[in-house]
């Protein structure tokens, strides 16, 4: 199952243009910026800033890798004998074949030789020389052998790279109940891998390093349990939908009547998706939605003709703006939203039902009674 989140330069419709609104921000800008909703999110296995500290660890270690030729004669010797095969089948990839020919070029310059080999020394590879053609099957398959007769490709800076896995490998300790334990186990045994690399005498790194990053690769994009790929799914449209609604209200003090209505129809479905499932609410979501839900633009004004009262906006303009501070009074902003509709101005029903969410009872007494103050504050629950 492959991860719903994607870097943001492939995510184009959350930057196209909002009319006169301003540009949305992607989901990821959203959740980095909200250490609440960042931890609901983390709680279904999301981790962008592990994945971009694993990057960057894997990029230093691949910095490291430089190629040495311990036998200048016997690579020169290998090298005539691939160039004799060049042009054969079976056919290798167009960058080995050009890394072919600029060893070639080098003659005896053993320097130059060198400059070819670190050109790219984790994905480049000498053919017939670093990696030889085996028949598997009735296929032609390109292997890379343990060991080397002329050339090496391991750390300039042992101590350094040991360092970097022991990072890498910190990432990845502690199981993830939304992640899948095998994929996680295949990176941790990767890095074991290069471990014990280290401490051979002509180790050979390329092929270990790009099994690690393979399997990162994998736990990142494909290690998701269904259930929690399908609950960040449901955040993502949540978030959204309301950075949709927020996008247009914050620059608009009217917005046209049908684009208002597709905007307040899709807050309205995300709302009561959140709301009809327990294990995504969480306190900063629920007053995110209802704060949006509350925004000038998005509130049903009086029918034409009728008398325009201005205190209701104040009002509403108010309770929006004790929703956002997150100290309200779930009982009386209900109360109060209901005295608006009394004056012909009309909030979606969905802003009630997360009023009732955004309620918490008082604790219950040591000896499992009920106090008084809770017995009220039920009842004031009943009453949204």
């Amino acid at each position: 199952m492959k991860l719903f989140f994607k870097p943001a330069q492939e995510q184009p419709k959350e930057r196209e243009s909002n009319g006169g609104g301003r540009p949305a921000r992607p989901v990821e800008a959203i959740v980095a910026a909200n250490p609440e909703l960042a931890r609901i999110f983390g709680a279904f296995g999301y981790r962008p800033d592990a994945q971009a500290e694993a990057a960057r660890i894997l990029g230093a270690m691949k910095s490291l890798i430089r190629a040495e030729i311990t036998d200048f004669t016997s690579f020169r010797a290998a090298l005539q004998e691939a160039a004799k095969r060049k042009g054969l089948n079976p056919r290798w990839e167009m960058g080995d074949e050009r890394l072919l020919d600029a060893a070639l070029a080098a003659g005896n310059d053993e320097r130059k030789a060198l400059e070819a080999l670190n050109r790219n020394p984790v994905y480049e590879q000498m053919p017939f020389v670093e990696r030889v053609p085996m028949r598997r099957a009735g296929t032609i398959v390109w292997l890379t052998p343990v060991d080397h007769a002329c050339i090496l490709k391991r750390p300039s800076d042992p101590e350094r790279f040991a360092t970097l896995l022991d990072e890498l490998e910190a990432l990845y300790h502690t199981p993830h109940p939304a992640r899948n334990e095998m994929m996680r186990s295949a990176v941790i045994e990767a890095v074991v891998r290069l471990r014990r690399e280290l401490k051979r005498e002509r180790a050979y790194f390329p092929t270990a390093i790009r099994q690690l990053e393979e399997r990162i690769e994998a736990w990142n994009n494909e290690s998701l349990e269904p259930g929690a790929n399908a609950a960040l799914a449901a955040l993502r449209e949540i978030v959204e939908a309301a950075e949709a609604v927020r996008a247009k209200c914050e620059a608009d003090a009217e917005i046209p009547g049908t684009e208002k209505a597709a905007l307040l129809q899709r807050l309205r479905q995300a709302a009561g998706r959140y709301v009809a499932q327990p294990r995504l609410r969480n306190a900063w979501l629920t007053n995110h939605l209802l704060e949006t839900l509350l925004a000038g633009p998005m509130i049903e004004k009086p029918r034409e003709g009728s008398p325009e009262d201005e205190m209701p906006k104040r009002i509403a303009e108010m309770l929006r703006r004790e929703v956002a501070g997150g100290s309200f009074d779930p009982v009386e902003t209900a109360r109060r939203l209901r005295d608006l509709e009394t004056r012909g101005w009309f909030v979606s029903s969905m802003a009630f039902g997360l009023l009732a969410h955004a309620f918490e009872p008082q604790k219950k007494h040591r000896n499992g009674r009920e106090s008084s103050g809770e017995r009220r504050n039920l009842r004031r629950e009943r009453d949204l």
